[in-house]
């Protein structure tokens, strides 16, 4: 069996109109197919790994039939059953960073606020599914993060103007 490679033709062929579907005939009845018409938008996704592959994280931005949606997801890389008691967590704001801790306990995300350059971080404990202490305010134009491998501490930098500053 030889694989084909995407061709920028046959991967601008996804944006195409689907075509118009006739009814199938399915035993005594007739099933008609309809095409979903939902539209989903990615506007960003970020995903963090533990170093041993077995636990991921996954901010999802997305626009959904005009509403934009901010979700984590924590998984079992192996089995991909969630390690949230709910398949994703809701957020309030863009997911702009994320970081897992080593072992996978904890997960530290940046959310935009609403003011320009302003964002907050907060610590997720996959133990119990809630957030740890309040929201953590940071301000610059672009931030990163990266959580400790124990999970005790994070490290943050954000860059202002040309400036870059660091706090922990």
């Amino acid at each position: 069996s030889s694989e084909e490679t995407p061709t920028a033709e046959s991967l601008s062929s996804l944006d195409a109109k689907p075509p118009a579907v006739e009814p199938v005939s399915q035993g005594d009845g007739t099933l008609p197919l309809v095409t979903q018409r939902n539209s989903v938008d990615s506007l960003r996704s970020l995903i963090a790994v533990t170093p041993d592959g077995k636990t991921i994280a996954i901010g999802e931005n997305s626009v959904v039939d005009g509403i934009r949606e901010h979700r984590l997801r924590v998984k079992n890389a192996i089995s991909s059953k969630s390690l949230l008691k709910e398949e994703f967590k809701e957020l309030q704001g863009e997911i702009h960073a994320l970081s897992i801790s080593g072992i996978g306990q904890r997960v530290v995300v940046i959310l935009k606020a609403d003011e320009q350059n302003s964002y907050y971080a907060k610590v997720l404990n996959l133990e119990t599914g809630e957030f740890l202490r309040g929201a953590i305010p940071l301000t610059g134009s672009r931030v990163l993060v990266q959580m400790a491998p124990d999970g005790q501490s994070f490290v943050t930098a954000t860059t202002t103007e040309g400036k870059s500053e660091s706090n922990d």
